[in-house]
């Protein structure tokens, strides 16, 4: 009985403040204020031992790291997150130390501009000591990367986490001289190294020289490098690298642009596991050995694409996610299937995540997830067959009943088959001609997301059907995606009125009651439906989105091209949207076709946007308020492009809800 009152005390402990309406059903006073939150727990992680546990815990605007000592009933240590930091995942190096993601926004000084933009880094967090030291970030130009990539954290080397990223060599930098052929990206000086790091003090050694075009590494399970990544944009050519002696010598290469994913290696060591389109341009898995021979394909009876992989903590690959429409998850590991099945047929069959086993396989983390039931993570124990709550992400909403959703599939006019997620608001099996609300993807997204999703759960609970059509582009979307994004083509706005003629044709939706609304590129998906498909909107809601494609990419070459041509987000931008002065870029532009639009404009942006400037939207607010066009801007605080900040959300569904009301009601 000892387990099961620890999990009880623990519950306790992060269930604090809970009101009375969560346990009778009824919903919040107020939807915006509990749907816009960020979760309150999140990113429980289990000790290798399953002595420790730990957990990221919000409370306001304040972001916690709870570690509590499992086996002794009590919160060992508490550690108060900057406020300029959202942490978003954690992992353990052994006992003694918390490796935590985090995110956070920097203003460098670059020459004459003072750049914004976010950066990714990796705390460690010493549990005994007290001691925080945050990884890469000094030294080498490395506080201008935007990111410093956690590859290995529990090598078999003594006091060390693998990691990658970029730091500027005086010795690999030449300007550029008179009328001498240079290259920017090979002679700018930044190398894409693999690195050693102590987490107890923060040192670090370089293990794996790369070059200007390095892009990635692959360590095997002791943490040492067996490949290297090279991508170079000029020739749209990926390589796979592995030493030969003193000289990296290619074993794979490709020149359509796609950089695989490689999640793993093989058990023997002898081959890569890689997730990469076919001749077909459906990705599979496939084994890509290191001497060099033919890579070869494995599950070739799967026919459905391969979107994504899991890997176990030593880093074997548990199993792989595959896509087209409903997606299914294969596994690839006996034991881990075994207790995934256990807890499944306990669960009710219900989507469960089965996580951080310990060393001994008897006890594991679960995550119950979908995006109409907010996160609830649970500890389970299989020799005792009994599993229990250690914490809820959105306690006021546990036992709310929230609207449900469906997988929708539909052709669009061009044959293409699409794959969306339905949401329907509570109450409303079978719905006739509601308002509807299409959401257009943040991005280029593989299949429907399993992720509680607050943004369309909260518009269904305000009575909205809401349409989410998903892309599917082929590989990576990285930077050596370039020309496979066809995100910018104007494709995705005609799929997404094709999705909302198929539900008016089946007499769900009201079709003079349709708005779309969406966030980044999904912003720019709103501002374009409205324009380039003006009958088809009665509405349309950007928030930090782009209006101005020759703008925005002139903006990134201003101020990040000098910084980091390896991995800059203007290389990106330049590949992806293609050049300023281009016809087609221009032409793609909503502040171009504002004169076309009939739809009130509701535009949200961050002020300080570190992602796309706050002039994006105050364009297009000038051009539509010149053309006599109603449309309102409305400033967000601080520097949020991705509404990560509860501040922030909440403000983006308090100005949405009135303005959705006016408009579809």
């Amino acid at each position: 009985m000892r387990k099961m009152a620890a999990g009880v005390m623990l519950t306790a402990w992060v269930a604090v403040g809970c009101p009375a309406f969560a346990r009778t059903g009824s919903p919040p006073a107020h939807l915006a204020a509990v749907f816009g939150a960020l979760p309150q727990v999140s990113g429980v992680a289990l000790s290798h031992s399953g002595r420790m546990l730990a957990w990221i815990q919000r409370q306001g605007s304040q972001s916690s790291v709870v570690v509590y000592d499992y086996a002794a009933h009590r919160v060992q240590r508490v550690f108060h997150v900057d406020p300029r930091m959202r942490p978003w995942d954690l992992r353990w190096d052994g006992s003694d130390m918390l490796l935590v993601s985090i995110e956070m926004t920097v203003q460098p000084q670059i020459g004459e501009n003072t750049a914004r933009y976010i950066i990714a880094r990796t705390l460690a967090l010493n549990i005994t000591t007290g001691q925080i030291h945050l990884l890469l970030m000094a030294g080498n130009g490395r506080q201008y990367v935007d990111a410093a990539e956690l590859l290995r954290v529990n090598p078999r080397r003594p006091h060390s986490v693998i990691m990658f990223t970029y730091e500027w060599s005086l010795n690999a930098y030449r300007s550029s001289i008179g009328h001498l052929i240079h290259d920017a990206q090979r002679d700018s000086g930044w190398m894409g190294n693999l690195f050693a790091v102590d987490p107890y003090t923060g040192d670090d050694e370089v293990i794996g020289y790369g070059n200007a075009f390095t892009t990635g590494w692959v360590v095997n399970p002791d943490g040492k490098p067996v490949a290297r990544e090279q991508y170079h944009p000029r020739h749209h050519r990926f390589m796979l690298q592995a030493r030969r002696g003193s000289r990296w010598v290619s074993i794979y290469q490709r020149t359509d642009g796609v950089a695989p994913w490689l999640p793993s290696i093989t058990r023997g060591g002898k081959a890569i596991l890689a997730i990469m389109p076919a001749g077909d341009g459906v990705e599979h898995l496939w084994r890509i050995p290191l001497d060099g021979a033919a890579p070869e394909r494995l599950l070739p009876g799967v026919r459905r694409p391969v979107v994504s992989a899991e890997v176990s903590r030593s880093g074997r690959l548990v199993g792989v996610t595959l896509g087209g429409g409903r997606m299914q998850f294969r596994w690839l590991n006996a034991a881990a299937h075994a207790r995934y099945e256990s807890v499944a047929q306990a669960f009710g069959n219900r989507p469960v995540r089965v996580y951080d086993a310990t060393r001994n396989g008897e006890e594991a983390l679960i995550k119950e997830r979908s995006p109409v039931r907010p996160p609830t993570y649970y500890l389970t124990d299989f020799q005792a067959h009994r599993a229990m709550v250690i914490g809820r992400a959105y306690p006021l909403l546990a036992h709310v009943q929230l609207g449900t959703a469906e997988f929708l599939d539909y052709r669009t006019r061009n044959g293409r088959e699409i794959h969306a997620r339905l949401f329907l608001p509570p109450a409303q099996a079978h719905p006739r001609h509601l308002p509807l609300i299409v959401l257009p993807p943040g991005g280029p997204e593989i299949g429907p997301s399993r992720r509680f999703d607050w943004l369309a759960d909260y518009l269904a609970m305000n009575g909205y059907l809401v349409l989410r059509p998903v892309l599917s582009p082929v590989g990576d979307s990285g930077p050596a995606m370039a020309g496979t994004l066809q995100q910018w083509d104007g494709l995705p706005q005609s799929y997404a009125v094709d999705g909302v003629r198929v539900l008016v044709k089946a007499g769900l939706v009201d079709s003079h009651r349709v708005c779309i609304v969406g966030v980044g590129y999904g912003g720019y998906a709103a501002l374009a439906g409205a324009a380039f498909w003006p009958h088809a909107y009665a509405c349309a809601v950007s928030i930090n989105g782009i209006s101005d494609l020759p703008a925005f990419v002139r903006y990134e070459d201003k101020f990040f091209s000098g910084v980091s041509s390896a991995s800059a987000a203007a290389a990106y931008w330049r590949a992806a949207v293609g050049s300023a002065t281009d016809p087609k870029v221009i032409a793609e532009s909503p502040v171009h076709a504002a004169a076309a639009i009939r739809a009130p404009v509701l535009l949200l942006h961050s002020v300080n946007d570190a992602a796309v400037p706050f002039s994006q939207s105050q364009e297009m607010a000038n051009v539509l308020t010149g053309l006599g066009k109603p449309v309102t801007l409305i400033r967000l605080p601080g520097v949020d492009h991705s509404l990560a900040r509860s501040a922030t959300r909440i403000a983006v569904l308090r100005a949405i809800a009135p303005f959705l009301r006016r408009y579809l009601q």
